[in-house]
């Protein structure tokens, strides 16, 4: 029996989310989105997904406090994307149980082939106890105008991403 591809994707910025959303949807998952780091664990634990998305600086709870819940419970793939660059948040990233880290603005494909690389592994089940989630949810964030990410995904939408096809670089 082949696994649902669901992906969790956490993030709090309308754009980055809806671009995210569009290239593990080209790569063949249903994807299930939050805005904060509460809701994304509940969604993970609500939807077991094979892979999730997190962004570090959100509101309420940090990904790194995500991640190490999420991990209490889950064996999601983690793929952090983030704009935090430093050395010390990429390590602090992985010590949180990230599998992969991400620096925004990103490229899509390239988002894509870390998702590939990762589906080419075996996914270990946690045999963890559910923790119990954290209680609220934040606001949707009011829209900005037109970001990297945005952008991107206009682009993505017009020319899909396919074998041969140039990625249009980031601004």
């Amino acid at each position: 029996m082949i696994e649902p591809r669901i992906a969790v994707v956490i993030e709090d910025d309308k754009d980055t989310r809806e671009l995210t959303e569009l290239v593990l949807t080209q790569s063949g998952f249903t994807t299930v989105s939050a805005s904060d780091g509460a809701a994304g664990i509940e969604a993970v634990r609500e939807h077991d997904p094979l892979l999730t998305t997190l962004d570090i600086q959100m509101p309420g709870m940090d990904g790194f406090a995500v991640a190490k819940r999420l991990r209490e419970f889950s064996s999601t793939y983690l793929i952090m994307i983030t704009s935090m660059a430093s050395e010390i948040d990429v390590i602090q990233g992985f010590e949180a149980g990230a599998d992969d880290y991400l620096v925004k603005p990103f490229r899509p494909r390239e988002l894509r082939a870390r998702a590939d690389s990762m589906l080419r592994r075996p996914r270990a089940r946690a045999d963890v106890a559910d923790a119990p989630a954290a209680p609220g949810s934040q606001p949707e964030p009011q829209p900005e105008p037109e970001s990297w990410a945005a952008a991107a995904a206009r682009d993505l939408r017009e020319s899909p991403i396919g074998p041969g096809t140039p990625e249009p670089a980031p601004p």
